[in-house]
């Protein structure tokens, strides 16, 4: 498991060398180790869906979990907001709450084996989630196996 925290100005250049930068690291782990399933990078990566620091590190390979949970079913409207935790902190309506999603799980199998995410979800069941962060926690559940 691989935990990050990319810079908070995804307008530039710098995110997107953090995350290729992430993808040469993460590509590096286990090398030709049997025991080595794959890697689950997370963390907050202060950038939404489309811009190219998370294009970078899905073009790599990697998958997104939440894309991969969500993206087949029929009528979903999950996008996964993760901030702002308390759209109030930040004098905003309470409506811009889980506005824009910045925080992610992605999964890179190696070869041979199985990682399976059983369920993903954005953490808020209490209010103290928004209150320990401006951005409110991904929580995930993987399965590991032989193929």
């Amino acid at each position: 498991v691989v935990n990050t925290h990319l810079g908070c100005h995804f307008i530039g250049k710098e995110q997107n060398e953090q995350a290729k930068e992430l993808i040469a690291f993460v590509g590096s782990l286990g090398g030709k180790s049997q025991t080595t399933c794959g890697v689950i990078l997370c963390g907050d990566f202060n950038s939404p869906p489309v811009l190219s620091s998370i294009r970078t590190i899905r073009q790599s390979g990697m998958r997104d979990v939440w894309h991969q949970s969500f993206a087949n079913k029929k009528g979903s409207l999950q996008i996964g907001g993760t901030f702002p935790s308390n759209a109030r902190v930040l004098g905003m309506p309470s409506c811009f709450r889980k506005w824009i999603r910045l925080d992610y799980i992605f999964l890179l199998e190696k070869s041979g084996k199985e990682i399976v995410c059983k369920c993903v979800h954005v953490q808020d069941d209490s209010y103290l989630c928004s209150l320990a962060s401006d951005h409110l926690p991904v929580h995930a559940v993987f399965l590991v196996g032989s193929l």
